[in-house]
């Protein structure tokens, strides 16, 4: 029952300060954290970086990681200055990434993703890149 109520705060979390504090706590009573718990931490991150730059479903299936945009290509979300960047991001990374659309999504796609860690690293690349401040010339 315990294990399970602090499985469901890392999952709730939508802060890196909350899940830092709940690291701390694990930590500091019990020790060290095992591989899946803290791959639980890296997921919720991965979930929460991907959802501040529009993507709604993540996925790593034969070491090719999927970023999958709101399904809606209605969605307000394409017009704003968030997806420019994401498209920004593509363009300038043509080797790194490729946009991929079909009739039912819009994604990027990331080859060559091994394991969590480096879907982590992608996703905050992504989000580091389109959050950036524009550089003023003086």
């Amino acid at each position: 029952p315990e294990r399970l109520k602090y499985y469901r705060r890392i999952a709730g979390a939508e802060k890196e300060e909350q899940l830092r504090e709940i690291q701390r706590e694990l930590l500091d009573r019990f020790g060290m954290l095992p591989p899946p718990v803290l791959a639980l931490f890296d997921a919720t991150r991965i979930r929460e970086t991907a959802r501040r730059i529009g993507v709604e479903r993540v996925v790593l299936k034969d070491n090719i990681l999927r970023l999958y945009f709101i399904s809606d290509p209605q969605s307000t979300f394409f017009q704003t200055s968030v997806f420019g960047k994401v498209i920004e991001y593509v363009q300038h990374y043509p080797v790194k990434v490729k946009m991929k659309e079909t009739p039912k999504y819009l994604s990027i796609v990331f080859p060559g993703t091994e394991n969590i860690k480096e879907v982590l690293d992608h996703v905050r690349d992504v989000h580091d890149f389109v959050t950036r401040e524009p550089k003023v010339e003086a």
